[in-house]
């Protein structure tokens, strides 16, 4: 199973993104190796390009991606996380819903197709990135 990051997602939604045909060509790869998922904090930022709801959905649905829950798990992760980034000085660009995903991906143990591996590599050592 693969969760895919809001940056990969938007890449392949909106029509002449700057990574879109990598993203496309990444997406793709993941969903021949299986499922591809996102959570609730990934589509609630994906949705604020859509104008309702129901676009949301369809356009998930149309590039097979899948809504699973937020594994209760990650959010003791995503907060301890997030702490650590702070306190070692980490800059007030990365916010909370970041950490969200990486902890999501940790504590299910699936692969993160993001194009962000060097934050994610740093914040979350061993997570599975592709």
């Amino acid at each position: 199973m693969t969760l895919v990051d809001t940056s990969v997602l938007l890449d392949v939604l909106l029509a002449g993104a700057e990574h879109g045909d990598e993203s496309e060509r990444r997406l793709a790869t993941a969903l021949r190796a299986g499922p591809v998922v996102v959570n609730d904090v990934i589509a609630a930022e994906v949705a604020a390009v859509f104008d309702t709801a129901a676009g949301l959905w369809s356009a998930l649905a149309d590039v097979e991606i899948e809504l699973v829950p937020y594994p209760r798990e990650a959010v003791y992760l995503a907060g301890k996380a997030f702490k650590r980034y702070r306190r070692q000085g980490g800059r007030r660009n990365r916010i909370l819903l970041d950490f969200m995903i990486g902890a999501h991906a940790v504590a299910a143990g699936v692969h993160l197709l993001t194009r962000d591996r060097g934050f994610y590599r740093q914040s979350f050592p061993g997570l599975r990135l592709v």
